[in-house]
């Protein structure tokens, strides 16, 4: 939807041209910002049908740039002008060669995967960045320059992997943790993306050339380096090579077989590439163990990976927990309130899986927004144990009230 700028105070005008020219100066490469700044000025004499002056095509681009104004919105203001006989503007193919030609094609690529190498069977197409290390130095020095990098002296520049399925589209990027808020959507940026399912091969044939840079940074304009890694359960399996939540071993941080009594023995990277190459090779000993199936994929060390909130309470059972609890105590007040607990259950939206009869995380967070811990609590007599239910509960509704999850659209990444 297009808002007329006649509907905005001049300030709120300043504030989008501002918000628009940071935005496209963000995609230019180094050399295209470079040339905007150093590159005369030029008058090319062409004139448009009603004998009107027409600007150069770099004039044009120039001019475009300076005021906010991006292609699209250039192509009607074309229009309405040429409507009046007023068109000053260079022609729109003029324009677009000279547009392109400010934004570097090395940075992002695409190459296509043959049906042979992909886990789906069919072809597809991956857009990766070619050079990590400049799209990071960019990054950072553009934070520098607003002064929102907080980086205390002799620490680390914090960058966290962030990958996600969504829309169609498996997406990898990463997040600067030294700003106020690292977890904006203003805040990643894309490394590569290919439309395709979530898988363990897909994504070390995707991103493999990602991963050989990433494995050679050890700093960004003079500030040395720290990895972490971050997403769902299912993507930080996938990176490690792990089974996933329903092998013996769950955890892709220890070696345990049950929570929370069994520790288990903490992974470390050297360890899991050890057990991954035993298992590739058949060496079954020790192998169906741990559930490694493939090398790790990016050189990030277990104890460094940031799982979300939601992800901890569905996945490892803390939730199931107190949920088993609460229905052993239904029952042992009678039918009536295990039914009364289903369809309280019902009416939060929450429903068992019909194949494994368990709750999925979207069911969990249903179960635990606004009201609800109270909501599936409150019919029960009151006693010690309702009451400590509740309060349980309603710590987990706290705590995953901090993960707040939303699919990256394309204005966020583009």
């Amino acid at each position: 939807m297009y808002v007329s700028v006649g509907q905005h105070s001049p300030r709120s005008k300043r504030l989008i041209a501002g918000a628009i020219v940071r935005r496209l100066s963000r995609s230019i490469s180094p050399a295209g910002r470079m040339k905007l700044i150093t590159t005369p000025r030029t008058v090319q004499r062409k004139r448009n049908s009603s004998g009107q002056k027409r600007l150069s095509a770099w004039d044009d681009v120039r001019l475009c740039q300076s005021v906010g104004i991006v292609p699209d919105q250039r192509r009607k203001l074309k229009h309405e002008l040429g409507q009046l006989g007023r068109d000053f503007f260079a022609t729109s193919q003029s324009f677009m060669d000279e547009y392109r030609g400010l934004f570097n094609g090395e940075v992002y690529a695409t190459r296509r995967i043959d049906a042979d190498r992909f886990p789906s069977g069919e072809s597809t197409v991956v857009l990766s960045c070619t050079n990590v290390a400049d799209v990071l130095t960019e990054r950072v020095k553009r934070l520098r320059t607003n002064n929102k990098l907080r980086v205390l002296p002799g620490n680390a520049l914090k960058l966290c992997l962030a990958g996600d399925f969504g829309g169609h589209f498996m997406k990898l990027g990463f997040l600067i943790g030294n700003v106020a808020t690292p977890g904006a959507a203003s805040n990643f940026t894309l490394l590569g993306c290919y439309r395709g399912a979530e898988t363990s091969t897909g994504i070390r044939v995707a991103f493999s050339d990602v991963a050989r840079q990433l494995a050679d940074i050890r700093e960004i304009d003079g500030l040395p380096t720290q990895f972490f890694l971050t997403g769902d359960l299912m993507f930080i399996s996938k990176i490690f090579g792990h089974r996933g939540a329903a092998s013996a071993n769950p955890c892709f941080c220890c070696e345990a077989k049950n929570f929370p009594s069994d520790p288990g023995r903490q992974r470390t990277l050297e360890r899991m590439r050890q057990q991954a190459a035993q298992f590739q090779e058949g060496i079954q000993n020790g192998a169906n163990v741990t559930q490694l199936s493939k090398i790790p994929f990016f050189n990030i060390e277990p104890s460094m990976t940031i799982p979300p909130s939601l992800h901890i309470i569905a996945c490892q059972g803390v939730f199931f927990g107190i949920f088993t609890e609460l229905r052993h105590l239904c029952s042992r007040h009678g039918t009536e309130y295990e039914e009364q607990l289903e369809m309280r259950l019902r009416a939060l939206g929450a429903y068992k899986n019909a194949w494994y009869q368990e709750y999925s995380g979207y069911h969990v967070r249903n179960i635990l927004r606004d009201g609800g811990p109270m909501h599936v609590t409150e019919f029960l007599p009151q006693s010690p144990r309702r009451d400590n239910i509740l309060m349980a509960l309603e710590l987990l509704s706290k705590l995953q009230s901090f993960a707040v999850a939303a699919m990256l659209s394309a204005d966020h990444v583009g």
